[in-house]
């Protein structure tokens, strides 16, 4: 655990002072000047808005582009159709079309990237940006947010993520959690930025 908070709150403290965390190293725009230190990027998938309010978070603390996954075609806003469909989905190995090109990570060193548990494992929409865009060479630190229960979430974004990523200890925040409120929202992701 150590060596965690140590790596993630170094990645961290360096972020948080990058210039070069812009929308620029996205969509393959302006790019910005190199300053040695790491440029990020926190990507996200939110149906109910509850993984948004995370990664919204995340950018106060560490600046950088933010990124929603959206898929081409929106789920249900009713729960159970929604748990039912995901189930499907996730039983068959589907993978929904996204809304835009794949990102251009080439001026991209930090990725966060966050989405909700879904039958235990990652939504959909997440595996299918994992599956389209290539985190090689990249750190990765993911994050998510649960009302059941996290299962092999992590796991399954460990397997979903090139082998050639760094990938650090996720985030998971629970109902419970988010129900205790704000500030102890703000010292969960302390703790876990190493802030």
């Amino acid at each position: 655990m150590f060596r965690f908070i140590w790596t993630i709150g170094m990645v961290a403290a360096v972020a948080a002072t990058a210039e070069g965390w812009t929308d620029a190293a996205l969509a393959g725009g302006q790019e910005t000047e190199w300053t040695g230190k790491p440029r990020g990027l926190i990507v996200y998938f939110s149906h109910s808005g509850v993984t948004k309010g995370i990664a919204e978070r995340l950018q106060k603390k560490l600046g950088g582009a933010l990124h929603r996954i959206e898929p081409a075609k929106a789920y249900p806003e009713e729960y159970q159709e929604v748990l039912d469909q995901a189930r499907k989905e996730i039983d068959e190995g589907f993978k929904p079309e996204l809304k835009g090109a794949s990102l251009d990570l080439d001026n991209v060193d930090l990725v966060l990237v966050g989405g909700p548990v879904w039958a235990g494992t990652l939504a959909p929409p997440l595996s299918s940006f994992l599956a389209r865009n290539s985190l090689a060479g990249k750190t990765v630190a993911p994050f998510c947010t649960y009302g059941g229960g996290i299962r092999d979430y992590f796991a399954r974004f460990g397997e979903a993520v090139s082998k050639e990523a760094t990938v650090l200890e996720g985030l998971g925040l629970g109902r419970a959690d988010l129900a205790k409120g704000d500030e102890e929202i703000e010292k969960r992701i302390d703790a876990w930025l190493g802030l």
